[in-house]
Parts: C-alpha cells; sequence; structure tokens
C-alpha cells in the first residue's frame, strides 16, 4: 500500500504536556497505528468487491475442476453447468433487477 503512512506535523516538538521520553513515543507510535489502521481500512474496503468476484470465480472453477457441477443465473434462468460445458436449464427465474448503489452519511453526535 503506497502511501498508507500520515506524515505527523511538528515531529521534533513534544508530543504531550508531561511525561517521559517513553511516553511521548508510546504517544507517537499509537498516532502512526491509527492512522495506517485507519487508511488501510479505507483501502481494503475499496477491494472488497473486486475480491469477493474473485473468490466467485476461483469457487465456480473449482467446483468445476473437482468434477463437479455448479448452478448460475443466466438470463432468466437457474442454468446447471456440468465439467464437460454443457449447460441444463433448470428453472426458469425472473430477471435480476438492477439496485441503484446509494452512499449515505452518518453524521457525527
Amino acid at each position: 500500500m503506497k502511501g498508507s503512512f500520515q506524515t505527523i506535523p511538528d515531529f521534533d516538538k513534544p508530543l504531550v504536556d508531561k511525561g517521559t521520553l517513553e511516553d511521548q513515543l508510546i504517544h507517537l507510535l499509537n498516532k502512526r497505528v491509527m492512522a495506517l489502521t485507519e487508511q488501510a481500512l479505507d483501502y481494503l474496503e475499496q477491494q472488497i468487491p473486486a475480491l469477493a468476484e474473485m473468490a466467485l470465480q476461483k469457487a465456480y472453477w473449482q467446483t468445476l475442476a473437482s468434477g463437479d457441477s455448479v448452478l448460475i443465473a443466466d438470463n432468466g434462468h437457474i442454468v446447471e453447468v456440468k465439467p464437460d460445458g454443457t449447460r441444463t436449464i433448470v428453472k426458469a427465474i425472473r430477471k435480476a433487477r438492477t439496485i441503484q448503489q446509494r452512499h449515505f452519511t452518518i453524521p457525527s453526535v
């Protein structure tokens, strides 16, 4: 993750008014860890859709490679896909609906 650390301004100034150098170092480390954690979480959250898609594709191909069939939804039907590539319609279903993505902001208290 390139650029995952935030710079902390005034590094040469005391980080806390009172306390030992050890207290100041612990405070600095906690700030660094918290900054990394927030940025790492943001980055990882952005990767969830791509990771889920890759996991689904991997499971699909592993299942077929193991000799089992897979059920998929395709063009308004449940379709059984067999390891040899043949497809059999199992059941008609309603076509998938497109869902509009929305973003919500939770106000701070």
